[in-house]
């Protein structure tokens, strides 16, 4: 509505005005308590994307670490013979919540671990490195999901 500026001094526009105050202080007051749930979820959400980033970290340079013995015990060749062999049935679904009304993205894995025995490649056509170093990746994309899942959402809320 357009800002009134020929008011006629009567009772009913008296009691016109006084209602779209009440409705504008409700409107503000809703308003403010959605901007105070917002920057609450923002204050929840950064301290935990930031463990997740540092866990991501922490798991690409196990991975880092155990890709080089890999290579100097097994060879490069029986390594990617083992990693071609993996057959991973990793799922990432990926949905909305709505927060405060705005539409926030979760992504979700499922089947990103998987038995030692359900992996693909001969147990004892490999050493101990390999399931090691299969082990570290799988604890990788596990973290990568996560991390991915709340960081965009603080992004989306940012």
């Amino acid at each position: 509505m357009p800002y009134l500026r020929d008011v006629r001094p009567t009772k009913s526009e008296l009691l016109v005005l006084r209602t779209r105050l009440q409705i504008a202080k409700r409107a503000r007051k809703t308003l403010q308590m959605k901007l105070d749930g917002l920057i609450m979820e923002v204050t929840r959400l950064a301290p935990e994307v930031k463990a997740e980033y540092d866990l991501l970290m922490a798991r690409y340079r196990r991975v880092r670490h155990l890709l080089a013995p890999a290579y100097m015990i097994e060879g490069m060749l029986n390594v990617t013979i083992a990693a071609y062999s993996v057959e991973s049935k990793t799922e990432i679904e990926l949905t909305e919540k709505n927060l405060f009304g705005i539409r926030v993205p979760v992504i979700s894995g499922t089947n990103v671990r998987t038995d030692l025995m359900e992996r693909g490649y001969g147990l004892l056509g490999t050493s101990l490195v390999i399931d090691d170093l299969a082990d570290a990746y799988e604890k990788l994309v596990d973290a990568i999901i996560a991390y991915a899942g709340n960081a965009a959402a603080l992004n989306h809320l940012l």
